[in-house]
């Protein structure tokens, strides 16, 4: 059998080993093949891939010769017709093929030990554009497997015992991820735990130095640490007698993301050698098992129920009184943070529940908001000038004193670092390394930022605003207040989410996990549950981490599972809802509400909704959340009173408020009325989203000329009043498409995909797959199936990067086009693959399913892809998709399903849609009408129907 090696080069060698074939342009043809085999390939995509900026003949004629040289070195193995290329299955090993089979089978080592280098090593100058483009993927597919299999084979290797094993893939793990703080910190746990503390010593020194010279950067503070308490330990330990780590350790999944553990690992003995004295190991175990049981107790003495320790910073006093240090309990509560394992009750939360409670006890305060220890005393200036802390760790249920410190210094920072190494010292856990790390060193920025948050509660978007500003002039790397002037939204979102993530570093673990979660929603980025996952793990005494969490499962494809997280959330913070426009309560309620609306459980959409009501009656996002249940149970008028009362609340007349229930109720008069009536204004974004919904509107009726018009217009007052934007042309995309340009609209999608960028690869690859789906909707108009071929392939390469929604999008475009082939059952079921949750899936997968299943003679099942459609957003079931064709979709669904009454009312919805449509739409009007009076005649009784004379 031949064999392609790809990993650490390219070439193609015989049983012998003997080479069969080494011309790199020739074998990259094959990979792909070997790649995609046992599927063809058609000749276009490949010309595209090697060749695309050639000529078409020539390109042709270059891959007639590659096939020519490959048949002569595979034979027949190679299937090849007019149309397209294909590599016979089980005739040619493909080494990728045996990483990923031996990886998704758990053959960890296996996987590990096949590669010897990089996906096609010195290839990065073969092929086209795409060639490069997907060589780029694939590689980075590729390395991020072999991490995980590292991982996982290290942690098979420690459970069963052979640490001298284990160390061996540690080591080969590091060597291959040389800038990866977690492969470096397994290689040196693992080291110590072989005792090879010289080893271990000089990874760790050798790390920081590649650090430095390579990224002029540092390791993390918890990898500092960590690391070196494990070489503490294992020096103070006979660890060369203690060979094997516990198991329970390392069967416990370690958490895959980009966060190292800042504990250090429980040392424990499970075995050792048997050609040492039993004696110097039992000293051994006995020293490592009394150290374990030590820390144990310390935990234990200071939870309850096995719980974390958790910690809120009470009142300081300064005596005397004084300005300069009335900031000290922030500033300690910052470096507090800092302890591993201390689960401390966050300044942000303690500024909350004061509010909620209007509580000044501080005491009280802390017990609200969940601590169990507190910590208060007096701070106080010496007549040296020097300054003295006198504080107090108290158990809230008892108000037992657990700790007292006494500390001195000549400043704050001094003060919160020596009281809390004592505190870490007191709780038995070890003390942070670096010095001055946390969200910030300057107690003015601090400040700015607490009243920044409480703005920002309770809804005061420009006071919040201009405090965050105003933190971060003070402290330019203020990575929370970053954070939260993205997360206020404007022009500049995507540069602060930057900020905050480039500055993460330098903050407590928890608010780096957050910002990271963040981040990671923003950009559809798929590690975004993992974070959430550790957030909530390691501080659960928090709602920001189970909410952080629900919202992270919100972008999978089970979305109920979030429920249960949503109701913690409310359980932990409803003390907060009556007063926080931005509690956390109401976040939880108001994703429990969605949730239920797309399951179709709207009884609990509708009491939740209530409850919130309840909690916040003068709540603007209350009562849009309300409206939005009883419009999806068809209860306009009451849904429009509940957008009135949002706009009382929220203080504005907005003409758009209540399009989207006119929409849903066919009420288009009333739109074109309000669309109007905001293309007047003199604000620029209410004129621009007049102009939308004048698109929207006019599509929806067949005046495709007054959209075509609107739709410029709206990519030119973009391009006078604001930043112009590749995708400003998205509507005049649109519309082109249905107006018999599909190729026009076809440029213009693919155009927008191109100008794509983005501050992450998750965000900038979803994009893309965005626009490119646009792209094949238009190509599969014009009937174009080798562009659906390419497009499909492209939009599976950039989706996968992303999230779950992105993740399905190729199934549609492979839909298209198995839909022009006529082959309506395979679209059908590549079009159901496509489909993730009601209101995130794109419209025309459901129209496309809609269509194959009617085509396949199964228009009942046609039915609820398309009631689902229509129940969408007015920007999915209106912009992607006018109602008016899917209602003409369902009407003849149901016409041929032999539900009559049902295809009436739906022909009847869309006659009067086009009544004033432009002249193209006259012929499609009358066969309607026509429809329409033959199923009324054939529902009359033969007695009333009229005899033809």
């Amino acid at each position: 059998m031949l064999r392609l090696m790809t990993l650490g080069g390219l070439r193609l060698s015989a049983s012998d080993g003997a080479v069969v074939m080494r011309r790199r342009n020739d074998l990259a043809v094959l990979v792909v093949l070997a790649d995609r085999s046992p599927a063809a390939l058609r000749r276009e995509e490949v010309q595209a891939l090697f060749w695309g900026e050639r000529a078409e003949e020539k390109a042709r004629h270059s891959l007639r010769q590659v096939v020519l040289q490959l048949r002569r070195a595979v034979g027949d193995v190679l299937e090849v017709d007019a149309a397209s290329l294909r590599l016979t299955a089980g005739h040619v090993a493909y080494d990728v093929r045996e990483f990923n089979d031996a990886a998704n089978q758990g053959r960890y080592r296996e996987a590990a030990d096949l590669w010897v280098g990089d996906f096609l090593m010195g290839c990065e100058d073969i092929g086209a554009e795409g060639f490069r483009a997907w060589l780029d993927v694939e590689r980075e597919r590729l390395r991020r497997l072999l991490d995980f299999c590292y991982e996982r084979a290290v942690i098979q290797l420690e459970t069963s015992g052979a640490i001298d094993q284990a160390t061996t893939y540690a080591q080969r793990w590091a060597d291959q991820f040389p800038l990866d703080e977690r492969a470096q910190r397994r290689s040196i746990e693992l080291l110590c735990a072989a005792g090879r503390l010289a080893d271990a010593t000089s990874a760790r020194g050798a790390f920081i130095r590649r650090l430095a010279t390579e990224m002029d950067e540092a390791p993390s503070s918890e990898w500092l640490s960590a690391t070196e308490q494990m070489l503490r330990a294992a020096s103070s330990v006979d660890v060369a007698g203690v060979r094997a780590r516990s198991v329970k350790r390392a069967a416990a999944a370690r958490v895959a993301d980009d966060v190292a553990s800042s504990a250090p690992p429980a040392a424990s003995v499970a075995g050792a050698p048997a050609r040492r004295s039993m004696m110097p190991l039992l000293a051994a175990a006995a020293v490592v098992i009394l150290s374990a049981m030590a820390v144990l107790g310390a935990r234990i003495a200071m939870t309850r129920d096995g719980r974390q320790p958790t910690l809120a910073v009470g009142k300081i006093g300064v005596m005397p009184a004084s300005d300069s240090l009335d900031g000290f309990g922030t500033l300690l509560a910052i470096t507090l943070a800092r302890i591993p394992g201390l689960d401390l009750i966050s300044e942000r939360r303690m500024s909350e529940v004061a509010v909620g409670r209007r509580s000044a006890d501080l005491t009280d305060v802390a017990r609200a908001a969940g601590a169990r220890e507190i910590i208060d005393g007096v701070l106080t200036r010496l007549p040296n000038g020097s300054l003295r802390a006198d504080l107090k760790r108290s158990d809230l249920a008892t108000g037992k004193t657990r700790g007292a410190y006494t500390v001195e210094g000549t400043d704050l920072t001094q003060l919160a670092d020596f009281l809390t190494e004592q505190v870490a010292r007191d709780l038995k856990v070890p003390a942070p390394v670096t010095r001055r790390e946390g969200t910030t060193n300057s107690i003015v920025a601090y400040r700015f930022y607490e009243q920044g948050l409480r703005a920002y509660s309770v809804n005061d978007g420009f006071a919040a605003r201009r405090l965050f500003a105003a933190a971060l002039v003070e402290d330019t790397t203020f990575a929370m207040a970053a954070l939260y002037q993205a997360l206020l939204g404007g022009d500049s979102t995507d540069a602060y989410y930057a900020r905050a993530l480039r500055h993460a570093r330098a903050t407590s673990e928890r608010e780096r996990l957050f910002i990271s979660v963040e981040w990671g929603r923003r950009m559809a980025d798929p590690r975004v549950l993992s974070w959430a996952d550790t957030l909530l793990t390691r501080y659960p005494s928090e709602p920001d981490a189970h909410l952080a969490y629900a919202q992270g499962l919100l972008l999978g494809a089970n979305r109920a599972d979030a429920l249960p997280h949503f109701r913690r959330v409310v359980e932990m913070d409803s003390s907060s809802a009556s007063f926080a426009a931005h509690c956390r309560a109401c976040d939880a309620v108001s994703g429990m509400i969605d949730v239920y609306r797309s399951i179709d459980s709207l009884p609990e959409a509708d009491h939740w909704a209530r409850t919130w009501l309840k909690w916040q009656p003068n709540s603007e996002r209350a009562w849009s959340a309300y409206s939005s249940v009883l419009g999806e149970s068809n209860r306009f008028a009451e849904a429009h009173a509940a957008v009135d009362s949002a706009n009382k609340y929220l203080r504005v007349d907005d003409p758009l408020s209540h399009t989207v229930w006119w929409f849903r109720n066919n009420e288009y008069e009333a739109v074109d009325r309000a669309w109007r009536y905001a293309e007047q204004s003199d604000k620029i974004e209410r004129r621009l989203d007049g102009l939308w919904t004048h698109v929207i509107a006019s599509r929806t009726q067949g005046r495709l000329r007054d959209a075509l018009s609107a739709a410029r217009e709206y990519t030119r007052v973009r391009a006078k009043n604001g930043t112009p934007n590749a995708v400003d042309g998205l509507l005049e995309a649109v519309v082109l498409a249905e107006s018999g340009q599909p190729r026009a609209a076809a440029a213009m999608y693919d155009s927008m995909a191109r100008a794509q960028h983005g501050p992450s690869q998750s965000k900038f690859s979803a994009t893309k797959a965005w626009y490119w789906t646009h792209e094949a909707g238009a190509a599969a108009s014009a009937g174009d199936t080798a562009t659906l071929r390419r497009l499909e392939d492209s939009v599976r390469a950039s989706g996968a990067l992303a999230t779950e929604r992105y993740k399905r999008l190729h199934h549609y475009v492979r839909g298209l086009r198995l839909e022009l082939e006529r082959k309506p059952d395979d679209a059908a079921a590549e079009f159901r693959q496509a489909v993730w949750v009601r209101q995130s899936t794109h419209v025309r997968i459901y129209a496309g399913l809609a269509r194959s299943l009617t085509a396949a003679g199964r228009p009942r099942e046609a039915v609820a892809p398309l009631v689902e459609a229509l129940k969408g957003p007015v920007s999915a079931a209106g912009l992607y998709a006018t109602r008016t064709e899917l209602q003409q979709l369902l009407a003849e669904a149901y016409d041929k399903s032999d539900q009559r009454d049902s295809a009436i009312t739906q022909y009847r919805l869309v006659s009067r849609a086009w009544r004033h449509a432009d002249p193209q739409f006259d012929q499609r009007r009358a066969a309607v009408e026509t429809r329409i009076a033959a199923l009324t005649l054939s529902a009359q009784p033969t007695s009333q129907r009229s005899m033809p004379r």
